[in-house]
């Protein structure tokens, strides 16, 4: 191991770049204050040699890291703590799922020439550096040229982290075993609806919904011992949620729309994206935004014409599948894992018709059914080969639209993850603006399907029809209510055709942008027009529909008590101050405070009463695998629960109107005794910011929910600066700004620090407008290097909800 790097890193600053740097191929990158670098060249492909440049220098700890977890090589570097994500790359398929995608990328000699060229490019970087970086040197990484297939590898992993709903239907077995079909049906979101009131009501129960639970009760016993969650995790790309609104030039001063967003990821130091723009001699290219490290182009961002963003649209793309044990495997394939310091393990992987097989008889046990035993696979898109090139070609298409049908064509060209598009033309007086679906989806018309594990050797959940079309995903070109909202939440109008997910986020986020979306309309009309400050209130908005729901539960819990006090000696105190609540979830709210912990505890207390102890973490949403450590649907489940408990429905009996009361009263106390504990006797001085912290933490050296670091990885932390914060922080899951919490084990239930933002957040905002003009900031900066001045300089800006204006033409 080389010392010098770092001693330079532990005793000084990391150097910044020279303001101009000349590639080859008359290629200059030039960086502006906040550290975004533009890269100046001839063509797109020398744009791509000198994108591939920069992702090296700001990033490449994250390349490396990516395309490491991706082949199944984190231990050969880190040693066993991280086997198990090995284990779970190679039982998953994913390394399978690469080579699927790179054979369907070599066959298209244009995508390999734009692969090849950022290749190129990064080489170039690591056979000129003398730094690597902190985390290169520390981990003696000797690191290997990149290759086309490496962008492959990362985005395909990126793909699988947003592929939705296998994980969710193991929680509805869970649900199913434990209250039955007519019970567990009525958990289902498509059963409910609420009106903009946000009052409570009734939809007609699916019999659909019914009869598929009844008619796979028998195989629906799933008793995992999967593994718990590693800490490791935290190396790895995680579902996401998103924001995207556009409002129609009608209510702008200049006439023209304008688009605001900001994808939602967990943060670390580094973060998800960094901004960067390309632009080309011949005009052809100019783009600016935010983007991955070790993909060419631009994610999200703007171009001469148009802005664009994007945002989770759950859809289904990967399923389990009942396989019997009868059937012999189509294929058995045997994977080295090299171990640091250890010798090679052997992980052996069996394949079905439909997928890999998950159970072996250790991991996975399922009942059996009178005619024999069954194993689990998974079938996912991604086996298939199909995102990742379509992706690229998107991509690339996007930051080069021109026209409405040049930006469509090339959308329809995504394979995956799938996400919801929301556009704009910003450049043009009454532009057009709004979203579609984009990604590969198999077709389903049933709308039961993929709602449990389907056994693979009948017709139901086959994807013998293909992909949905995609001149037939849901799309809407300037709806004349004059604004498109994008908040994972269903979008499909109610008579689509076909089935694209079962798993939406709550509409409480969706429902709060649009109410203050309507607002700032009905203001335009009255000749205060849209602007970007009325953009920037939106995004940071903290008042939480869903908060103020369960304050009126609890409200009304105790609206007949004539004896607070015996309930609890600051119940009078507390509840007088949720009366008086606004609903704003700041990091000072005393009211907020009280909530979040109420409403912490009850659901807790509601999932053990239905589901017992074994399983009281996979219903809230803890995760089964390394690679994914919280699932995707648990905040939909958690509206539900809310939406029955508000409206006391009469149908599910697992709860009685009396236990609701009970639960309700138990979990305020139980919240009122562990604030008073933490903050002390007088409620008015609780503060939301005191539980909730966002705390900026290098992967490296992130420990354990309730496990401190040991101390040489605590000199590591604070020697190389490989972390920022804590920070208090408002919000939460259903605010604007979004400020969640990962799902904690049963163990850590009272942890002090399990409602600390370990789960999503704005990852970038953007609003974009006329002019060549967009507005930006990171979670932190450009730079990946802890100690570069350019890896925190926009953080303080982030917290407070400042942007910085940027403008392609300059």
């Amino acid at each position: 191991m080389s010392i010098a790097p770092l001693l330079r890193a532990a005793f000084g600053r990391r150097s910044l770049p020279p303001e101009i740097i000349s590639l080859p191929h008359n290629i200059r990158i030039i960086h502006d204050h906040y550290g975004v670098p533009t890269v100046e060249a001839p063509d797109a492909l020398s744009c791509a040699f000198g994108q591939g440049y920069i992702s090296a220098m700001h990033r490449f700890w994250s390349m490396e890291q990516q395309r490491r977890v991706a082949s199944a090589r984190m231990a050969e570097i880190a040693g066993s703590a991280v086997v198990d994500i090995d284990r779970w790359v190679c039982r998953l398929g994913l390394k399978e799922a690469v080579d699927a995608a790179y054979n369907q990328a070599v066959a298209d000699t244009d995508l390999m020439k734009l692969l090849q060229q950022y290749s190129n490019g990064v080489n170039y970087y690591l056979s000129n550096a003398k730094d690597l970086g902190v985390e290169i040197a520390l981990l003696n990484v000797q690191p290997e040229p990149w290759t086309p297939k490496d962008t492959i590898r990362i985005i395909t992993l990126v793909s699988w982290s947003l592929a939705g709903n296998w994980e969710e239907q193991l929680v509805r077995c869970y649900t199913l075993a434990s209250l039955g079909p007519e019970q567990a049906a009525l958990l289902e979101a498509d059963a409910w609806a609420y009106d903009e009131k946000a009052t409570y009501h009734r939809k007609r129960l699916a019999d659909g919904v019914r009869d598929a639970f009844v008619s796979l009760a028998q195989l629906a016993e799933i008793l995992p011992a999967w593994q718990e969650v590693k800490q490791q995790a935290n190396l790895l790309p995680r579902r996401s949620g998103s924001n995207a609104w556009v409002i129609s030039g009608v209510y702008t001063e200049a006439g023209k729309p304008i688009l605001a967003a900001d994808p939602h990821m967990p943060l670390s130091l580094p973060g998800f994206f960094y901004e960067c723009h390309l632009k080309t001699g011949a005009n052809n290219l100019n783009v600016a935004g935010a983007a991955l490290a070790g993909i060419p182009g631009i994610i999200i961002g703007r171009n001469a014409s148009f802005a664009w963003s994007i945002t989770v649209a759950g859809a289904i793309t990967a399923e389990l599948r009942l396989e019997r044990k009868a059937d012999k495997p189509v294929r058995t394939i045997q994977h080295e894992i090299k171990v640091k310091g250890q010798a090679t393990i052997i992980q052996t992987v069996a394949w079905g018709a439909r997928g890999p097989l998950l159970s072996d008889g250790k991991d996975i046990m399922l009942p059996k059914p009178a005619e024999d035993a069954c194993n689990v696979s998974l079938e996912w898109v991604g086996h298939r080969g199909d995102d990742a090139p379509g992706t690229l070609w998107a991509i690339w298409g996007l930051n080069r639209a021109q026209s409405v049908e040049e930006l469509r064509n090339a959308a329809k060209e995504w394979g995956g993850p799938v996400l919801n598009l929301v556009w704009a033309e910003i450049e043009k007086k009454g532009g057009a603006f709004g979203w579609r679906v984009m990604g590969k989806i198999p077709a389903r018309r049933n709308p039961v399907e993929g709602l449990l594990p389907a056994p693979a050797w009948e017709s139901i959940g086959q994807w013998a029809d293909g992909y949905i079309p995609a001149d037939e995903l849901p799309e809407e070109i300037s709806p004349a209510r004059g604004y498109v909202v994008s908040a994972n939440n269903r979008m499909a109008p109610p008579d689509y055709p076909f089935v694209l997910s079962h798993e939406y986020m709550s509409a409480y986020r969706a429902e709060r942008i649009e109410e203050l979306v309507k607002t700032c309309i009905e203001q335009a009309k009255e000749g205060r027009h849209y602007t970007i400050e009325s953009a920037q209130n939106i995004q940071v908005d903290q008042t939480s529909n869903s908060a103020l729901a369960l304050r009126n539960r609890i409200t009304s819990t105790f609206a007949a008590s004539s004896s607070l006090s015996v309930v609890h000696p600051l119940a009078e105190q507390a509840l007088h101050l949720l009366q008086c609540w606004d609903g704003k979830l700041s990091a000072d709210s005393a009211a907020g405070a009280m909530l979040k912990m109420t409403e912490d505890h009850l659901y807790r207390l509601i999932a053990k009463k239905l589901f017992g102890d074994d399983t009281v973490g996979r219903w809230l949403g803890v995760g089964h695998t390394p690679l994914n450590p919280s699932l995707m649907g648990h905040w939909r489940m958690r509206e539900v629960i809310l939406s029955l408990m508000v409206c006391l429905l009469p149908e599910f009996q697992a709860i009685s109107a009396q236990d609701w009361q009970a639960l309700v009263q138990e979990a305020f106390v139980a919240a009122l005794d562990e604030l008073s504990q933490q903050q002390g006797n007088i409620v008015a001085i609780w503060r939301w910011g005191q539980l909730h912290q966002l705390e900026l933490v290098h992967p490296l050296v992130q420990a354990p929910l309730g496990q401190r670091l040991p101390p040489a990885m605590r000199v590591i932390k604070k020697l190389f600066m490989l972390s920022r914060g804590p920070f208090p922080l408002g919000g939460d899951e259903h605010t604007p700004w979004q400020a969640s919490s990962y799902p904690v084990p049963a163990a850590q239930a009272s942890n002090r620090r399990r409602l600390w933002v370990w789960g999503y957040q704005p990852a970038w905002r953007m609003i974009a407008t006329d002019n060549g003009l967009y507005h930006g900031c990171l979670p932190g900066g450009v730079s990946g290097h802890g100690k570069s001045r350019w890896a925190d300089n926009q953080l303080q800006d982030y917290l407070a909800g400042r942007l910085h204006q940027h403008s392609l033409y300059e």
